[in-house]
């Protein structure tokens, strides 16, 4: 009598997507498939898990810079943030609780299914982090994470479209501290220091756009830095 598989085999046996299949998709979209995929298996949509499924499936945006061969669990949570009712509306839920998506979540995961139709590799492909496809993102110098992954995160933000819009005023504390990838109960010293990290990465990146964004934000959002 055969043995069902347990959620780790489940996972390990994910394999990744071409490279060209999901590079232009949008972090947040390819975080709803791995959510499917893991809700359609039947599997706890724990953090843990997610962070395994999203490096596994697409090891070229969730490998650690620095280290190909292992998940970056701050981008993912970076990323799973933005799932959330207030800012994608793609799923519910918590680290703690776990997470579920929503009809709009499991709406995107399909077109993002439609999307990597077809894309999956052999099943003795490369495993995630073996080869030069994981490894792009640990060119270079080790560092926590890219300029330019920060960057498309800021401008991927509900916060930066409505800053372009002219909408800044009406957005609350909870949008700022989002793209920051902090909480209301976050020292504000780490909210100072998270906040600087960004304005660096702009002024590194010459991104003028985004430096004054984050002026803009300096003085809209103040009470969440000093006090």
């Amino acid at each position: 009598m055969s043995k069902c598989p347990d959620d780790k085999q489940v996972l390990e046996a994910l394999r990744p997507f071409a490279e060209a299949s999901y590079k232009d998709l949008p972090l947040a979209h390819l975080a709803a498939h791995a959510i499917a995929v893991l809700q359609d298996a039947s599997l706890p949509v724990t953090i843990e898990n997610v962070t395994v499924a999203l490096f596994r499936l697409f090891p070229v945006h969730f490998a650690m810079v620095g280290f190909p061969a292992y998940p970056d669990g701050n981008r993912v949570n970076r990323t799973v943030l933005q799932l959330q009712p207030k800012y994608r509306n793609y799923a519910t839920g918590s680290a703690k609780r776990g997470y579920s998506l929503t009809p709009l979540g499991r709406q995107t995961a399909e077109a993002v299914g439609q999307i990597l139709s077809g894309s999956q590799p052999e099943s003795g492909a490369q495993r995630p982090g073996a080869g030069n496809q994981a490894a792009k993102r640990g060119e270079g110098p080790p560092r926590t994470i890219h300029d330019e992954d920060t960057l498309a995160g800021v401008r991927d933000s509900l916060l930066f479209q409505a800053y372009l819009r002219g909408n800044l005023e009406e957005c609350v504390g909870v949008d700022f501290l989002g793209i920051l990838g902090v909480f209301s109960h976050t020292p504000k010293a780490v909210v100072r220091r998270e906040l600087k990290h960004l304005e660096e990465s702009a002024e590194r990146q010459g991104d003028r756009a985004i430096q004054e964004f984050l002026r803009e934000c300096r003085r809209r959002f103040a009470a969440y830095l000093h006090g």
